[in-house]
């Protein structure tokens, strides 16, 4: 349904009517970035979701599109995209200790929801510290757990949509 909605938009965005006001409102500088553009578009020319929420995401894409196609430029991104770092501890995870060898010998194991800045810094530490791939980003909607037991933090897990 949302490709669908996005593509409504699209062929409604590059009707020559529309066009043309795309590039009035680019050029009146009223909206200083695309986000604000497509937030006005979406007022303006009633984009919604079957809920009736406005659809930015899909209006910012086909805008893009639109200028990809060369039917007009739209305003400039202002500097570069912030790289956010994960919060980490000031210090290493405290390894567990005597853990046995086999799984079934694991005493006390418990799995504890990420819930809190504390528990994401150690979740972060763990994935920094061990991971291949490192502490993320995820996208869309998450979900962490750290896997405690008996013997000490065992290690992390991670969900993402």
């Amino acid at each position: 349904m949302h490709t669908q909605i996005q593509n409504q938009m699209k062929r409604r965005l590059s009707q020559p009517e529309n066009i043309e006001y795309v590039v009035r409102l680019i050029e009146s500088s009223e909206h200083p970035n695309t986000k604000q553009l497509a937030i006005a578009l979406c007022q303006d020319l009633g984009f919604l979701d079957f809920q009736g929420n406005e659809q930015h995401a899909g209006c910012v894409k086909a805008l893009r599109e639109l200028e990809a196609a060369g039917h007009f430029v739209l305003p400039s991104r202002k500097g570069k995209k912030l790289k956010l770092k994960p919060k980490r501890l000031n210090t290493p995870v405290a390894p567990a200790e005597d853990v046995p060898d086999r799984a079934d010998q694991v005493c006390g194991l418990e799995l504890v929801l990420v819930d809190t800045s504390e528990k994401m810094r150690i979740w972060n530490e763990l994935m920094i510290r061990e991971h291949y791939l490192g502490a993320g980003p995820f996208v869309g909607r998450q979900l962490r757990y750290l896997v405690y037991s008996d013997h000490g933090l065992l290690g992390a897990l991670g969900f993402a949509a």
